[in-house]
């Protein structure tokens, strides 16, 4: 049984370059080099004071595109506006209208472009079907990765994680529904890039950021597939208000995970957790961060919508893909030294699940 290694050893951040515990600017350049089966993305969102929201990305591949070799770009853009009605819009570009810099973050394609230095981001998106964007993006934290952010699978598979901008200062413009509106609020950034197929490699995972009063934290909790042997793979940490590092975790035998009740997806029949809770305890600290969810703001029929070949694959494999993004209130305990911080508010979280169930392989006693 193939076995997920984090590559957090002396001479791992000397064989990759990287520095422990600290991130360099370069390392949210380009870093991979678009062979058939990698990719790449950098990857913004933002909630703002007037209840909307934007997610971006920029990709050397989109998603169908990954098995071919070469760049073949793609920018995203989804706009929420404060009544909730979604803009979206997806558009391909050549590899002749992209670069990407190694040096920094310098994406360019086509007329769509984001830049930065790990503590301030340009992000220019050229209005097209009437959706687009110039936001800048300031830092307020500091940058994170698990290790060395490099996750060997073996047979020279991989994937990585870069948290860059665990939150900040987001502002400028957003153009949907034929207007430009000021906007205002937080945003956050990170850069993935690897080549495994997320199909077949993970059984689920969720992903939670939420910005308190006093404190900021992310969750990336992934549980691989059976080829895997269910192996999980957390990545966790909070950061105060200044950037200052308060708690990490990637160790799975940290993770205690419980889920009080489910619903059950109309469309699909999958369960999901409704309200759950994870426990983290290490270096004398105690950490509980309780997700209920409020409402399903999304769903993706992976299996439904998938062509008759690839559901065939799917049952192969004994897979029933689906996709949940929920909207919910999330409460956070942290207790050290004999004190205990409490503080709860509202967040968007998802939760892929690519195999039949979750809770086998995810809950804890």
């Amino acid at each position: 049984m193939a076995q997920v290694v984090l590559e957090n050893k002396p001479e791992s951040y000397e064989k990759l370059g990287v520095q422990q515990g600290k991130v360099a600017v370069w390392e949210d350049g380009k870093r991979d080099d678009d062979r058939a089966g990698s990719y790449e993305w950098w990857y913004f969102d933002g909630i703002f004071d007037d209840g909307s929201k934007v997610v971006m990305a920029f990709n050397t591949k989109g998603h169908s595109d990954t098995q071919k070799e070469g760049a073949q770009p793609l920018v995203m853009i989804n706009i929420t506006s404060p009544e909730g009605k979604t803009y979206r819009t997806d558009l391909n570009y050549s590899a002749a209208e992209a670069t990407f810099a190694t040096e920094n973050c310098d994406v360019k394609i086509g007329p769509h472009r984001v830049s930065g230095n790990l503590e301030d981001y340009d992000i220019h998106f050229e209005p097209k079907e009437g959706i687009g964007a110039d936001l800048h993006l300031n830092s307020t934290s500091t940058p994170w990765r698990p290790g060395s952010g490099y996750y060997n699978f073996g047979n020279d598979l991989y994937f990585t994680w870069l948290c860059v901008v665990p939150t900040g200062k987001l502002s400028g413009t957003l153009t949907y529904n034929g207007k430009t509106v000021t906007a205002n609020g937080t945003g956050y950034h990170d850069h993935q890039w690897g080549d495994i197929n997320t199909f077949v490699t993970y059984n689920n995972w969720l992903w939670a950021r939420q910005n308190f009063s006093d404190y900021t934290i992310l969750n990336f909790d992934i549980v691989t597939s059976r080829d895997y042997n269910y192996q999980r793979l957390p990545m966790t940490f909070i950061q105060d208000k200044k950037g200052n590092l308060i708690f990490e975790n990637f160790d799975p035998k940290n993770v205690k995970y419980e889920v009080f009740e489910e619903y059950e997806q109309e469309d699909t029949g999958k369960l999901f957790p409704k309200d759950s809770q994870y426990t983290w305890e290490k270096d004398d600290i105690k950490v509980q961060y309780r997700l209920k969810v409020t409402k399903e703001i999304g769903l993706e029929k992976l299996y439904a919508d998938a062509p008759e070949p690839v559901q065939k694959q799917f049952d192969a494999l004994d897979l029933y893909p689906g996709y949940a993004r929920d909207a919910a209130i999330g409460e956070l305990t942290i207790t050290t030294d004999g004190k205990t911080i409490k503080d709860s508010g509202e967040l968007i979280y998802e939760f892929p699940s690519v195999g039949k169930e979750y809770k086998p392989y995810m809950v804890t006693d």
